[in-house]
């Protein structure tokens, strides 16, 4: 079995943004990957099994919308900074409004 990744593949991986990813939508908007339906990895308030009867994509908490859904093809969507270690300690929805604050303010 050959375990080794072409560049492409490489970089087609490296592109998916997963749960936790800090992205910028446009100009002035910034989010937080809550659920992805490519990720295995969830967070307590937000699992995949809520909104993934939608169809693919990420649920994203943003600054400026609140909850939106986005297509996995999105080229908008850059990735900014990863933060599922903190998100996954959170204990209300009302703490990821919180972080996702904090993160704007150091911009």
């Amino acid at each position: 079995m050959n375990l080794l990744l072409t560049d492409s593949v490489m970089k087609e991986e490296l592109s998916k943004l997963k749960v936790g990813d800090f992205i910028s939508l446009w100009e002035g908007c910034v989010g937080l990957v809550l659920s992805s339906s490519e990720d295995y990895r969830e967070l307590a308030h937000y699992p995949t099994s809520i909104w993934a009867d939608l169809g693919s994509g990420y649920l994203v908490l943003t600054n400026t919308i609140g909850l939106s859904q986005y297509p996995l093809d999105d080229s908008e969507l850059k990735y900014i900074s990863n933060h599922f270690d903190d998100l996954r300690k959170m204990k209300s929805k009302v703490e990821y409004n919180i972080y996702l604050e904090s993160l704007v303010k150091n911009i």
